[in-house]
């Protein structure tokens, strides 16, 4: 049986990088013009965003960060912790006026991602051809969504330039347009897909093609929330919250 879920995971492993590499490397090459925007994420190594603590609170976008009320405890520590939160949870912090000393965000979809910090054209033809925000259960509130993406482009727009943002190259053209646009604080780095000393490897194209720090995300924007805060902003002690399964 161990050997029959080992060989499904192998296989899932390779389905979803075959789905992602093909968009990463394209979107990479295009952030290539992009990268003068912002800095490496070496430059936020080790730095405390101005706290004196080394405690980090990682805010990932799953459903209880709407059951459980998070918001007091929050704002009651916020002094005191480092708060990192994947971008799918921004909303979640920034509508009700927490501003997160680090955003992070690497998943290259083309036309999902960009929702989380304001798409400025939605509209109702766009949402009939996805259902993804009405069927999901990560923040309920994005089930209203016209009037929610308007809510996100008014706080980003007034937050934006408050915000530091993990950027991975992955990200996609509009994501970055939309950074740029509201003036965050961009930190690029790159995804570990695959070993990089493998004479094909994708992350050894990356790391050639911008000379950028690979960080092994785990495979989801949580995760890399978690690995940024231990490995690069070198917490030691990590809290989470919104991480579901």
């Amino acid at each position: 049986m161990t050997k029959f879920f080992d060989k499904i995971q192998t296989n899932l492993s390779k389905l979803t990088f075959q789905s992602v590499s093909k968009i990463t490397l394209l979107n990479a090459k295009f952030n290539k013009k992009f990268l003068k925007k912002g800095r490496s994420i070496q430059n936020i190594k080790g730095y405390r965003f101005k706290k004196k603590t080394n405690i980090a609170l990682v805010v990932s976008g799953g459903p209880s960060l709407r059951i459980v009320n998070h918001i007091k405890l929050i704002k009651e520590f916020e002094d005191k912790l480092i708060i990192i939160c994947s971008d799918g949870s921004l909303f979640f912090l920034l509508e009700n006026e927490i501003i997160p000393d680090l955003v992070v965000s690497l998943d290259p979809h083309p036309t999902r991602i960009i929702r989380w910090f304001g798409d400025k054209n939605l509209n109702k033809n766009k949402i009939k051809k996805d259902s993804y925000f009405r069927s999901q259960d990560i923040d309920t509130k994005f089930k209203r969504e016209l009037l929610t993406n308007n809510k996100i482009l008014t706080l980003t727009k007034k937050y934006g330039k408050n915000l530091n943002v993990a950027l991975c190259t992955s990200a996609p053209k509009n994501v970055v347009k939309r950074l740029i646009e509201i003036k965050s604080k961009i930190y690029w780095w790159n995804p570990f897909l695959d070993n990089p000393v493998n004479k094909k490897s994708l992350s050894k194209k990356l790391f050639e093609l911008n000379k950028l720090p690979l960080i092994n995300s785990g495979g989801n924007v949580g995760s890399a929330c978690w690995m940024i805060a231990d490995s690069v902003i070198n917490c030691k002690k990590i809290g989470m919250i919104g991480m579901d399964f």
